[in-house]
């Protein structure tokens, strides 16, 4: 059986499609991704310009019509954020079926925390008590989990994009700016860090984009080159992450541009992106960094082995 997942973010979409082997096994076919910036004009509008629907729709096009080329059996759409928040959300959707004939279901907060938990665990046993972040454009999933267990889970609309829109008005970022989202973040993630002090974590994982970059970047600081493998999670030593947040904090965009194993895309939000790591980092104080390549279409295709999802 060949199964496609389409993960609508509020920045980018992806499409990943695999052969379902025994045993609960998957072999990779091919991944896409498109940064269709759905959030493009101001994502606290709550409501999707014309050009961004316009990008989605193009992007979900030459989606189908890679999915109809592989000749996949089975489809799993999810919209995320930016969709679920949008007044004209579910207007998108019903554009998107048709125009493409693809079903996309908007998902809340806590099933989207669930899927990037199965995600995880499917690569990483997690074997101490552990907080996974989520960070998308629109908002930021947190799980709290140690093994086989979900802790807590929360879906908090600080995603990078909002952060990006709100703080970073100027470049490099001024020192106010970085004050005053230190202060929102403690107001608006109060309920994680008392989770966190319910539930210490050890470690803290963190899912692709910002985390991936931050260690591309570790890596570049010693000529090596970042070779994925999203069968494997990689650890972050926290004295490289303090030293890279603090570089991002410094420079212009062109100057982040040029760093080293810096993916231009990733270039304009990761500072604020990284700040709201700090921000964890500090409250949360936990021993270790992880960054997992497995997250949320991971996690669909994990349900939908163990016959959770249909």
């Amino acid at each position: 059986m060949r199964i496609a997942v389409l993960d609508l973010g509020t920045n980018i979409f992806n499409l990943l499609i695999v052969d379902k082997l025994k045993n609960k096994k998957w072999e990779f076919v091919t991944q896409h991704k498109k940064f269709v910036q759905l959030g493009e004009g101001g994502i606290n509008q709550k409501y999707i310009i014309p050009c961004a629907i316009q990008r989605a729709i193009e992007t979900l096009e030459n989606f189908a019509e890679i999915i109809e080329e592989k000749q996949c059996n089975k489809i799993f759409g999810f919209a995320t954020s930016a969709v679920r928040n949008a007044k004209n959300g579910k207007e998108l959707i019903q554009k998107i079926y048709q125009k493409t004939g693809l079903k996309i279901n908007i998902i809340d907060g806590n099933k989207e925390a669930e899927l990037i938990y199965h995600g995880v665990h499917l690569i990483y046993p997690i074997p101490e008590r552990a907080l996974i972040m989520d960070i998308g454009g629109g908002s930021v999933e947190f799980i709290l989990a140690e093994q086989e267990q979900i802790l807590w889970k929360h879906s908090f609309e600080v995603g990078a994009q909002r952060l990006f829109y709100n703080f970073h008005k100027t470049d490099p970022i001024p020192p106010e700016s970085l004050t005053a989202l230190d202060g929102y973040l403690e107001i608006e993630l109060k309920p994680l860090v008392e989770a966190c002090q319910q539930y210490p974590p050890i470690e803290l994982i963190g899912t692709a984009g910002t985390f991936e970059v931050i260690y591309e970047i570790f890596l570049a600081e010693s000529n090596e080159t970042y070779k994925r493998n999203k069968f494997e999670t990689l650890v972050i030593p926290v004295d490289a992450f303090y030293r890279i947040h603090q570089k991002f904090e410094k420079l212009t965009l062109e100057e982040r541009l040029a760093i080293k194993g810096m993916r231009p895309k990733r270039a304009g939000m990761v500072t604020v992106a990284s700040a709201l790591i700090a921000f964890i980092m500090k409250n949360i104080q936990p021993q270790k960094m992880r960054v997992s390549p497995s997250s949320l279409k991971e996690g669909c295709l994990n349900l939908f082995a163990e016959g959770k999802i249909q």
